[in-house]
């Protein structure tokens, strides 16, 4: 039985996504599937992935990171899912602690939904990044936060999630962003549809090779429209 699906949402990632790849194998021990969600089957990602063992190539017919997000999830079979950025920026010795954490039952109480790292918390951090990408990413946290989301860094997109609850909330709710701002909107589904969360620290590090996609005036109205509605 497949405990964990790993899924890499990939845009042109050829140059970091194998020493990820390498990275989960070297710190996930128990039955996985490592799923790569590309736009098309000519990213060059595609070529370094190709062939390795456990490693699947889905295809996001509809485009764009989002629907690589919800894609990834809709077609893992594993009990766990987490979604990690391909470009290295993840720090993934959290993984085996975020499984740990998914697995503890206790008596009347049914276990995490989401275990969510965060760069904001005590033990948290953010290296490399941009000053105005970190005000940012802090401003639109502290917003969540106040309209009431329980977790202090909502817009990390690294997080684990229950596969049966998280399929079928999206199936209920499919995601309407296009972008980087999904991570938030899945938030705030689990949120309002009362999913249990769980954070501990973790260290995000700014890419090193790649090109970034972040946009910060399409995330800010996506982001707004998100915590408004």
């Amino acid at each position: 039985m497949i405990e964990l699906s790993v899924i890499l949402p990939a845009y042109e990632e050829g140059e970091s996504i194998r020493g990820v790849i390498e990275e989960v194998n070297r710190e996930v021990s128990s039955e996985k599937e490592i799923l790569v969600v590309v736009d098309s089957l000519d990213d060059s990602t595609c070529t370094r992935v190709k062939g390795l063992q456990g490693v699947h190539i889905i295809l996001n017919e509809v485009g764009g990171f989002a629907r690589a997000v919800e894609t990834g999830l809709m077609h893992a079979k594993g009990e766990y899912a987490v979604v990690i950025m391909a470009d290295g920026s993840d720090q993934l010795s959290s993984l085996n602690e975020m499984l740990d954490r998914m697995r503890d039952k206790d008596e009347g109480f049914s276990g995490v939904d989401v275990v969510a790292p965060t760069r904001y918390g005590s033990g948290g951090k953010l290296i490399g990044a941009p000053w105005l990408k970190a005000l940012f990413s802090r401003s639109v946290n502290r917003l969540a936060q106040f309209k009431g989301v329980p977790i202090s860094d909502s817009t990390n997109g690294f997080k684990m999630y229950r596969t049966s609850k998280i399929c079928d909330l999206l199936t209920r709710s499919p995601i309407k962003t296009r972008k980087f701002a999904v991570s938030l909107e899945i938030v705030v589904k689990a949120w309002r549809n009362g999913f249990q969360f769980w954070e501990l620290p973790t260290v995000w590090t700014e890419r090193t090779s790649g090109t970034s996609k972040f946009s910060f005036i399409k995330l800010g109205r996506e982001y707004i429209e998100l915590l408004l509605s």
